[in-house]
């Protein structure tokens, strides 16, 4: 069943992630490439993902609490 607010809040929510991990990539003063771990190495599929996970978690607990 498609959810159309759903919808829209994922579209923009990822337009909002995408655009702030690029600028994050970009920013000269942050040694990205040299930080331990993989978090700002990682594609923008995986950050969709869990933003899809994330917001799909939240519209399961407004769910049960309404």
């Amino acid at each position: 069943m498609a959810d159309p607010m759903y919808d829209a809040v994922f579209e923009l929510a990822t337009a909002h992630l995408l655009q702030a991990f690029d600028a994050f990539k970009a920013d000269v003063r942050i040694p990205w490439q040299e930080m331990t771990g993989n978090v700002p190495k990682v594609p923008h599929r995986i950050w969709v993902d869990a933003l899809k996970e994330t917001l799909t978690h939240h519209q399961q607990i407004e769910g049960l609490l309404s």
